[in-house]
């Protein structure tokens, strides 16, 4: 069969030919099923070209983030096709480009243009991420945006080439399951659960009913009640943890500071059949993180190994400052199939990237695992154990708040020959170092007393804060009701303080209170207990900027709160 070619026709002129040639891929393009976005970065290129001796651009672009956004607003948009109109549900081609000029950029688009700026400038030309956006009717939606520079594109930077994929219903439909699976687990945890709280009902029962008949060293019995209440705290922490996305408090930390702190800790929870060795540098590097999160998850990498070696064995904990280099990252990224996926906690420091780090390193003598176990380690409500022997959630944990505090995790195993994991956690500034975290006594009281009022619905917690507060040498007005908290204010007391529950029972709480509070008394301080997740609960009092206390609080705590409640 005769196949027609027109570059051999000598009659078809060459202007014809490359008309056709352009017309055939305009169709092709406006009629694709995939939404595609085509744009021009050679101005950008041409910006960084100019900038020499730059090799960290993203630590350049987080202390000059104007030179960034001057970056990003260098693109120019060259085509969009109609299913990318689609996607983003718009009448038409103009009216998205109208739309996507006059949009505010949010930090999630900088945060995504500045990935692919840094693995441009790698010669890394192909490369996939999932951001958020909004479309034509202002709804949020989730895109899968797989960029390329095409050969002929790449050592100028004119043509960048969007895949853009609506990943919205697929990611809702992802937490859905997920949610589904956690309350399948919630079986498998309540033995687990119910077993751990009657140890620790057991001890603060049995102390406190030798405390009230004088027997035994009173010190001690309350030391105990203490340290059992604790647990029992820490224990609270991680179901909330589990039930729903726990927002970090991340503080400027010494690693060495924090593993001494835990050594008696790891040698009760690991038992006498483990051997625990320690090599951690004398002078780390000062990190940014969760210190409750960052021992939780030391805590469980080194409970891991214990279970990998049954019949006991040797634990090694290490602590070192190092630099990972352009290379290494590259080799991560490409090794862990790496990308700056969605959530809720992306910021400009989110990616792991080249820079000084502290290494905090937990290895093991133990069984080892499998190539084909280990590449699912991370994932959540996977275990080898057996079952009601493990939840499957602890590494997926430490992966996720790693990833949150802009490090990094990687382990390697070989069978019978054991495992190490390590945990990357950025160096900060020497000078940002928390100082020690005091134990709960009470220390530097407020001089003056003050009236407050306090509002709680649980009578044993109402009586607990009021007797804290009395102790405090405070004058205290408790009520369990919103109404009755209107009727004390009503009769004329000069109150200083609203101390006040979140939730309350009969569909009240304290934050809606509190806003009608502050219309007739605008001098009115507020602070705000809760047992609910941190997260939770300021979802709450997002519009009032005051204190927010976590049950259960010690003295000190309650103390510290009305000194620091801002004006």
């Amino acid at each position: 069969m005769a196949i027609s070619d027109s570059s051999k026709n000598p009659n078809t002129p060459s202007g014809d030919k490359k008309e056709s040639s352009e017309q055939r891929y305009q169709e092709l393009f406006e009629d694709s099923p995939v939404a595609i976005w085509v744009d021009d970065w050679s101005l950008v290129k041409q910006m960084l070209d100019a900038m020499e001796g730059i090799d960290d651009w993203r630590s350049y672009f987080s202390q000059n983030p104007d030179k960034l956004r001057k970056a990003y607003d260098a693109t120019k948009i060259v085509q969009v096709s109609n299913a990318a109109v689609k996607l983003f549900n718009e009448e038409s081609i103009d009216t998205l480009l109208q739309h996507s000029l006059a949009e505010e950029v949010i930090d999630e688009e900088l945060e995504s243009f500045l990935v692919l700026l840094i693995d441009f400038w790698n010669h890394k030309f192909n490369r996939t991420i999932e951001t958020k956006d909004v479309d034509g009717e202002r709804n949020e939606i989730i895109i899968r945006q797989q960029s390329i520079i095409p050969p002929a594109h790449q050592k100028n930077w004119s043509r960048i080439i969007y895949a853009l994929e609506d990943i919205t219903e697929r990611v809702r439909l992802e937490e859905q399951l997920r949610q589904a699976q956690k309350m399948e687990m919630v079986g498998q945890l309540t033995g687990g659960v119910a077993h751990d709280f009657n140890n620790i009902l057991a001890v603060i029962q049995g102390n406190a009913q030798l405390l009230s008949e004088g027997i035994g060293d009173a010190n001690e019995n309350i030391a105990a009640i203490l340290d059992a209440s604790n647990r029992a705290t820490a224990l609270t922490h991680r179901l909330l943890i589990f039930s729903r996305r726990q927002n970090l408090e991340p503080s400027a930390l010494d690693l060495k500071t924090l593993i001494e702190n835990m050594s008696d800790l790891l040698a009760r929870s690991l038992g006498e059949t483990i051997d625990i060795t320690y090599n951690i540098i004398t002078d780390p590097w000062i990190v940014f993180a969760d210190a409750s999160q960052l021992e939780n998850a030391l805590l469980n990498l080194a409970i891991n190994s214990r279970d990998a070696m049954p019949e006991g064995g040797l634990i090694t904990i290490e602590c070192s400052n190092v630099y990972l280099d352009t290379d290494y990252i590259a080799a991560e990224h490409a090794r862990t199939g790496y990308i700056n996926s969605y959530s809720d906690t992306n910021t400009l420091n989110s990616d792991f990237q080249p820079g000084n780090y502290v290494a905090l390193t937990v290895s093991d003598s133990g069984q080892g695992m499998a190539e084909e176990v280990l590449s699912q380690i991370f994932e959540p409500f996977f275990t080898t154990k057996a079952l009601g022997a493990g939840t499957g959630l602890g590494l997926a944990m430490v992966y996720s708040f790693i990833k949150q505090s802009g490090g990094h995790i990687t382990v390697s195993s070989t069978l019978d020959r054991g495992t190490q994991s390590t945990l990357y956690l950025r160096k900060v500034d020497n000078s940002a170092v928390d100082s020690p975290e005091k134990d709960n006594r009470l220390e530097n009281r407020v001089s003056k007393q003050l009236q407050i009022l306090l509002l709680e619905d649980d009578k044993h917690v109402r009586k607990l804060v009021t007797k804290m507060l009395r102790e405090l040498g405070h004058v205290v007005v408790a009520v369990s009701r919103v109404s009755e908290a209107e009727t004390a204010l009503a009769q004329g007391t000069a109150f200083e303080f609203l101390l006040s529950d979140v939730v309350l029972r009969g569909g009240s709480n304290g934050p809606d209170f509190a806003n009608q509070a502050l219309a007739q008394y605008p001098d009115l301080k507020c602070i705000f207990m809760s047992g609910y997740s941190p997260k939770h609960s300021q979802s709450s009092i997002k519009d009032l900027k005051w204190e927010l206390l976590q049950k259960p609080f010690s003295m000190q705590q309650l103390d510290n709160a009305l000194q620091n409640a801002p004006n």
